[in-house]
């Protein structure tokens, strides 16, 4: 399974673009969707199955309350200059790209931490563990543990979802 991490940034031209990040795999755009569509193209066919982490952008280590102010700021200030035809200071511009470029650096370090914390979730190592005692129970034989989980879906009682494209037999 491939994960996926969607921060929102700062933007100079427009206000906030989402990056989509997997693995060594980015995608920039103007909405979290259209991120996760860019990312999910560069994908191998393989890869189909995806966990979507879709942050909520504030103060963290990587980037702090002080430097989103500061970066606030200095957009407010940007766009009324672009918006009367001028520009910031060249001291104000430098400033203003040295934050831009660290909270670029901040979200993917923010997105490599997410990401790292995933194999230490709860839930996650849970199923790990069903797994490997599923694994271990039918000593790790492949034919074995699919002839038993078909087994237990058909003794469940249940109805089962095919994503078959064969059309079915009639009973």
């Amino acid at each position: 399974m491939t994960k996926v991490a969607i921060l929102p940034e700062p933007s100079i031209q427009d206000g906030v673009m989402y990056r989509a990040v997997a693995g060594a795999r980015q995608s920039v755009a103007k909405t979290a969707g259209a991120a996760l569509d860019a990312l999910t193209a560069q994908l191998p066919a393989d890869e189909t199955g995806t966990l979507v982490i879709v942050q909520n952008h504030g103060p963290d280590r990587f980037f702090t309350a002080q430097q989103q102010r500061r970066l606030g700021e200095l957009m407010d200030r940007w766009r009324a200059a672009r918006d009367a035809g001028l520009s910031l200071s060249p001291a104000e511009q430098q400033e203003l790209t040295t934050l831009v470029e660290a909270e670029t650096q901040a979200a993917g370090e923010r997105a490599a931490a997410v990401l790292a914390d995933l194999g230490k979730d709860e839930i996650v190592k849970e199923v790990r563990k069903a797994r490997e005692r599923q694994a271990a129970k039918w000593d790790y034989n492949l034919r074995a543990i699919i002839a038993d989980a078909r087994k237990r879906q058909k003794d469940s009682g249940r109805e089962v979802a095919s994503f078959s494209t064969k059309p079915k037999k009639p009973a």
